[in-house]
């Protein structure tokens, strides 16, 4: 995913907006299940939903989507 910007739909509001990977270190990480691919997390600014970000996928999806795998607790 890189430190580029990017666009992401929502998938709550259809709103299109960009997102960059922030490089914080979260509690959990997504992954998909098929693939183990990293996923990002982020944010629709307009309503507030919380989204995982496939890379080279424009629309947003939610953490329980099936196919996600949320690994334990990082850091600690």
């Amino acid at each position: 995913m890189g430190n580029t910007f990017r666009e992401v739909q929502c998938f709550k509001c259809g709103h299109i907006f960009m997102w960059q990977k922030d490089g914080i270190e979260y509690q959990s990480e997504y992954r998909l299940e098929s693939t183990s691919e990293l996923l990002g997390i982020a944010a629709c600014p307009k309503c507030g939903t919380d989204m995982l970000v496939i890379p080279h996928v424009l629309e947003g999806i939610s953490k329980d989507s099936n196919g996600i795998v949320e690994s334990g607790i990082r850091g600690i």
